[in-house]
């Protein structure tokens, strides 16, 4: 988790550790210690500040949409604000169909 934290400021390590996470989020409980580590509120963070940056953005919208197969983590993301925010990246992004692709998975899941 800690890790997470430590790359934010680097857009390149950040993509390699969002990607781990993606792997690493196999089962509810292990999505809710992410949740509860404060990943979730890290990465929606990570989006707003690396908005303009695809393979951010890609990354991070991929390791919430494993995430949020834990109904805890989808209420995180509720709590916190993100389906504007997804929305938002969608109309940025109407043309990368891998950022859509992700983006939208993660407000099904959140609806489910």
């Amino acid at each position: 988790l800690s890790t997470l934290r430590a790359t934010a400021g680097h857009a390149d390590t950040y993509v390699c550790v969002l990607m781990a996470v993606s792997r690493f989020s196999a089962n509810d409980e292990i999505c809710r210690q992410f949740a509860d580590g404060g990943c979730v509120r890290d990465m929606l963070a990570a989006l707003k500040t690396y908005s303009g940056n695809r393979a951010v953005v890609r990354s991070a919208l991929f390791a919430l949409r494993q995430l949020s197969n834990s109904d805890a983590v989808k209420c995180l993301l509720a709590e916190l604000g993100a389906i504007e925010l997804l929305l938002s990246l969608c109309s940025a992004y109407e043309e990368a169909d891998d950022v859509l692709e992700n983006a939208l998975a993660v407000l099904g899941s959140m609806m489910l």
